[in-house]
Parts: C-alpha cells; sequence; structure tokens
C-alpha cells in the first residue's frame, strides 16, 4: 500500500482488514501520521512472515529544515525552539556526509510507537507521563544529498531496522552545531518492495484490490 498522509498505519490496516473481510491483516513497520510511502501489509496467513519482514533495510526520501525544532521531531508538532543559523553550503553539508553515514546510535523520540513497560512511547508522551528512552544501535547504509536549498535540505536514505528518521534529522543538524526538522518524510522501499509497486487507498475503496505478478511477492527474502 502506499500509505496517504495524515493516516495512521492502523487506518490502512483497518480498512483494508473491512474491505476483505478477513481478520488477519498486519503491517511490516507503521509510518508516521504526516508521512506517505510504502506500507507493507501482511494477510492471512503471510502474517507469519511479520517477524522476518521487520528486519529489512528500508528507504527514505526526506525533506529537512534547519532552525526549527518540535516535540515530535516532524512539522507536526509543537515548536520549541527555533533560531537563526549560519548559513550552510551544498559543499559543506556533503562534507559531513561520512559523519552521518558514522551515526550508528540514536535515543527516538518520546513521540513514537516503541514500547514502554507495555504502552506506546507517545501515549505516555502526550498523557505528560515522564520516562527515559533506550538508546539503540542503528546503521545509515546510504545517504545522498538530493536537493539543498538552505534551510531546506532534500535527502536519501537506506537505513536498518529500528532507525528512526525524524531523530535522524536531528542528528544531522548536531553535526553543524544546529536544530533542524523533519518537513516531508515518504518511505520508498523495504527491502526489495517499492512503492512504485503499491496501490493506494482509493484503489481498496473502489474494490480493486491488485497483486503484482512478480516474484518477488512470491518469495521473500528475509535474509
Amino acid at each position: 500500500m502506499n500509505k496517504p498522509k495524515d493516516w495512521t498505519s492502523f487506518d490502512v490496516v483497518k480498512k483494508v482488514r473491512n474491505k476483505l473481510g478477513i481478520k488477519k491483516v498486519g503491517h511490516v513497520g507503521s509510518i508516521d501520521p504526516f508521512a506517505t510511502g510504502l506500507l507493507i501489509l501482511l494477510i492471512d496467513k503471510a502474517t507469519k512472515l511479520s517477524d522476518k519482514m521487520m528486519g529489512l533495510d528500508k528507504e527514505y526520501v526526506t525533506v529537512s529544515k534547519f532552525g526549527v525544532l518540535t516535540d515530535t521531531g516532524d512539522i507536526t508538532g509543537k515548536i520549541i525552539k527555533e533560531e537563526d543559523m549560519p548559513e550552510i553550503s551544498r559543499e559543506t553539508f556533503e562534507s559531513k556526509i561520512p559523519s552521518i553515514l558514522d551515526i550508528n546510535k540514536q535515543i527516538p523520540s518520546k513521540y513514537s510507537a516503541i514500547k514502554i513497560n507495555g504502552r506506546k512511547a507517545y501515549t505516555l508522551a502526550r498523557s505528560g507521563k515522564k520516562f527515559d528512552m533506550p538508546e539503540r544501535e542503528i546503521k545509515i547504509k546510504e545517504f545522498e544529498l538530493l536537493e539543498f536549498n538552505f534551510p531546506f535540505f532534500k535527502w536519501r536514505s537506506v537505513v536498518s531496522k529500528g532507525t528512526y528518521i525524524r531523530t535522524l534529522t536531528e542528528q544531522i543538524a548536531e553535526l553543524f552545531n544546529g536544530i533542524a526538522v523533519s518537513v516531508e518524510l515518504e518511505r520508498t522501499k523495504v527491502g526489495d518492495f517499492s512503492v512504485k509497486d503499491s496501490i493506494g487507498i482509493e484503489e481498496v475503496c473502489e474494490d480493486r484490490i491488485i497483486i503484482p505478478q512478480n516474484d518477488r511477492f512470491e518469495k521473500v527474502n528475509t535474509e
């Protein structure tokens, strides 16, 4: 599925579940409501693949903005800080790409779906609870600067399981002694699966469920 903006991953699962009349429908990795892109659904017996497919690398295309920090890490959150950063050139940014690729740990946003003592972190955060997020190991496997027009920069990344792009945006800004926020976010690939092969919500609504005829959908390489 190509998840539309402002839909939660569960909204998509619920729509497909109701349309197909099948109770067992799950997804491979949630996407933030403000984000769009590839959401793989596992239906009926295919739900057994969930654990293996969760480990697949993911590709994202992101637009970020220097000089703004929000409580959620994305543009929909409450602004908690703004600053006039010295202008950064494209050449200066590109010189930091090796350092970006070296980032191997992060503390995800408290407004994430990570569970803390059985409860989702964003639920605790919105209720005003105080808690600490555990640090996790990540790997940035690919990074490409697509466009640069300070304070905005558009980039493509391939990351390991459990990497939060909103947090990575903030970590990138820290390399320039600044702050930044994710403005747009699209998941474009999960393993070998591409958003180009996906269908939209409107196709489900019109009874046009399409199963692409492709070997990748018949045999999933999860190694």
